[in-house]
């Protein structure tokens, strides 16, 4: 358009002032209409081309714009792990920068659902078809729900302050990096090669057999997570003989007693054999009877073993047992260049805007993540999605200029909200604002919860566009090497 407006100004200009200066030759010089005519015509110029100056103005300035968005280098970011933090993360950040996720598996997998498919009726291969709904449901490919993301399938050998380095040799420069590894359970929970979702629901199916077979199963570990399978399955297989062995005094301890107790008369009600303060030691397998022996130690009131050179077998074998203990976090790539960044059990130290100590653009979010003691140690979904949301405001606040906090409140993370299910109409836990809740109002909060954390990945409502204007902003204050670590002091504070 603007070449064509050129085209026809240049044209008309041309022709009048040709046309004037034909006008002057050939006519008198006391000849007052030929001089009119000559300076209409010199005015008619000189009009064109004001008329394609002002029409162009925008569009140079607009040119101008996008030009200078274009010769500055986008932020680049790397999320390690594409689990719930690091998918929600991607999804959220894509938009204001070049995001790369790098992940062992293809797929965003829902592992709270997983206890209906594996503790439910036996499944055979090839899927039915309702088996084929649930996986597409709670599996879902990554570039399903991402639209401008780099995805790369493989696994992080070492993390360095510049640089992620995977176990192929490639190498991921970064200008800011998102550290969502999470924690891992014993299989089949978390621990899988499985890189695909085919293979992963062959996976899925070869264990729910197993336990469909078994006659007796021991579950390890009396948290929300084993307290959760053990009601599971004694609801859906009530013929199994169930027992649960749990390390401390109450069961799920991080909800207080009063909700220990309620879990161990409601389980021993659906005729589960419920263990208190006993440490599991050891776990053999009898391949004459083709059966396990657990073997444990008396533990004291906190979960230690008073004595770990005597044990004894729990009196009963086995045919399954279901390890379901304690957190183990992904961050075995951080020990050699952020060691002391880590705390004795290997979790991240992060300050309240999720960065490490002394790198104000590195970030770890989700369950690898401990917040300063004054913030509270949350675990679940909710913790989960409050920190992406905490860092997601931080760098749309940087896209408007802003300083974080001014247009996005930093999360307080002070009321933990994490739930469990015992039953269809029996949840508990800890809800955000109303403190221990049980049954119906967990129920409903359970579900809003679980229907809110997944609705982008079922039905993306918004694909956001790459934004121009953010990622400019973005790009200038990644340029600057702007750190919030170093502005915002209070934030490194331990309490």
């Amino acid at each position: 358009k603007l070449q064509f407006l050129y085209l026809i100004a240049g044209a008309g200009a041309l022709h009048n002032v040709l046309t004037a200066r034909e006008a002057w030759r050939v006519s008198e010089q006391s000849n007052m209409a030929w001089r009119g005519r000559v300076f209409a015509s010199a005015g008619a110029a000189a009009g064109s081309f004001a008329a394609a100056c002002w029409w162009a103005g925008p569009v140079f300035a607009d040119e101008e714009k996008h030009t200078s968005i274009r010769r500055t280098k986008p932020c680049s970011a790397v999320i390690v792990g594409g689990g719930a933090a690091g998918a929600l993360l991607a999804h959220g950040l894509e938009h204001m920068m070049d995001v790369t996720m790098v992940d062992k598996k293809q797929y965003f997998e829902f592992t709270p659902a997983l206890k209906e498919y594996l503790l439910g009726e036996k499944q055979e291969m090839p899927l039915s078809e309702t088996s084929k709904d649930w996986f597409r449901k709670y599996f879902v490919p990554h570039q399903f729900y991402l639209q401008q993301s780099t995805i790369i399938t493989g696994e992080v050998k070492e993390v360095t302050p510049k640089e992620v380095i995977l176990r192929s040799g490639r190498s991921l420069p970064f200008d800011v990096l998102f550290l969502c590894t999470g924690t891992e359970y014993s299989a089949p929970w978390k621990q899988s090669n499985a890189a695909s979702v085919a293979q992963r629901a062959a996976e899925l199916t070869r264990y729910n057999n197993m336990i469909a077979r078994s006659q007796s199963v021991a579950i390890i570990g009396g948290g929300a997570v084993g307290v959760e399978n053990a009601a599971r399955l004694a609801q859906q297989h009530p013929e199994k003989k169930i027992t649960l062995v749990q390390s401390r005094q109450h069961l799920v301890p991080a909800h207080g007693a009063k909700l220990g107790h309620y879990c161990t008369r409601r389980l021993s009600g659906m005729g589960v054999d419920v263990h208190t303060l006993k440490k599991v030691t050891s776990v053999a397998y009898d391949s004459t009877t083709k059966k396990f022996s657990v073997h444990y130690a008396l533990a004291d009131l906190e979960g230690q073993p008073l004595d770990a050179a005597i044990t004894d077998p729990l009196p009963e074998q086995f045919d399954y047992v279901m390890d379901c203990r304690g957190l183990k976090p992904n961050t075995h790539m951080l020990r050699r260049h952020f060691k002391s960044n880590l705390d004795e059990r290997g979790f991240v130290k992060v300050n309240a805007y999720n960065q490490l100590r002394g790198h104000g653009n590195i970030y770890a979010v989700g369950d690898i993540a401990r917040m300063p003691s004054a913030l509270g140690r949350e675990t679940g979904l909710a913790y989960v999605t409050d920190s992406v949301s905490n860092v997601c405001a931080i760098f749309e606040s940087i896209s408007r200029s802003e300083r974080p906090g001014e247009g996005n409140a930093i999360y307080s993370y002070e009321y933990p909200m994490q739930l469990m299910h015992l039953s269809t109409y029996d949840h508990f836990g800890s809800v955000r604002a109303l403190g221990q809740v049980r049954s119906l109002v967990a129920t409903f909060a359970g579900y809003k919860l679980n229907e809110a954390f997944l609705e982008p990945f079922w039905q993306p409502k918004f694909k956001p566009k790459l934004d121009l204007a953010k990622r400019a902003r973005i790009a200038e204050w990644n340029a600057e090497r702007y750190s919030l670590s170093k502005v915002y002091e209070h934030a490194d504070t331990e309490e």
